[in-house]
């Protein structure tokens, strides 16, 4: 089990660590939560983009 970091997923994805977090807390993104700490397993982030591929999830941007 990889376990990423905010951080890692931000750079990763090429958007800003506020919005990771904001996917966390609508449900949209699966996290563990360890006291102050987020982390994300890199299937739980597979599935995220999967279903993001197939327009299941809508960034606020396309929201507008």
């Amino acid at each position: 089990m990889a376990l990423l970091r905010v951080s890692q997923i931000a750079a990763e994805l090429q958007v800003t660590p506020p919005c990771v977090y904001g996917w966390v807390k609508q449900g949209k993104l699966q996290a563990i939560r360890l006291g102050k700490l987020v982390r994300v397993e890199r299937e739980d982030l597979n599935r995220f983009l999967g279903r993001q591929a197939q327009g299941e999830i809508r960034t606020k941007a396309e929201s507008r």
